[in-house]
């Protein structure tokens, strides 16, 4: 049926996406493909930079690293600084305790751990219009103005986009990534 092509289309491009997606997560993680969830969002979190665009006055052409804060969740925290390794538009990772960071508008990326939870809405009042990537996944983060939060359905890490809080942040979010998000607000 010639009415059925358009969305068997739609459908193959969104799986090849995915599995796009998929190869440029795995060369982080290693080639068995056996990661925990927190290998897993280091993983994200090393390659969902290189589909979002900061304004140039946040992120020089000179600026060796993003300054990416962990606030919460030290497991991760301690995961991330195997990062330092990782580059995603030539640029290097700078991991930074979020509890040390007196100013959190130094950030380029802010994870926010689930130990965090009690906070989360302020921490995202006070950064909602810097262009910060906030990334946590802490449930409705991304419906309480986060940009990306995971989501673990069907025991995949996935994720949801905020379009909306991205543009007020002064971001933007590349098309193809928001194709692959399983929501996005």
């Amino acid at each position: 049926m010639k009415a059925d092509w358009p969305v068997k289309r739609l459908r193959e491009r969104r799986m090849r996406l995915a599995v796009l997606l998929a190869v440029g997560l795995s060369g982080v993680a290693g080639a068995n493909g056996d990661m925990d969830v927190e290998t897993l969002k280091l993983s994200y979190l090393a390659k969902l930079p290189k589909f979002i665009e900061w304004p140039a006055a946040a992120l020089p052409a000179d600026t060796q690293a993003f300054t990416l804060c962990v606030l919460g969740d030290e497991s991760l925290a301690a995961i991330a600084r195997q990062l330092g390794q990782q580059q995603a538009q030539q640029r290097s990772f700078n991991v930074v305790d979020g509890k040390r960071v007196g100013n959190l508008g130094k950030c380029h990326i802010l994870y926010v751990g689930n130990s965090e939870e009690w906070r989360a809405g302020s921490v995202l009042a006070k950064v909602q219009r810097s262009p910060i990537l906030t990334i946590s996944d802490i449930h409705d983060f991304a419906k309480q103005g986060g940009i990306v939060e995971f989501v673990e359905q069907d025991r995949h890490l996935k994720f949801e986009i905020n379009l909306s809080a991205a543009g007020k942040a002064g971001l933007r979010v590349n098309s193809k990534l928001a194709e692959l998000a399983v929501k996005t607000y």
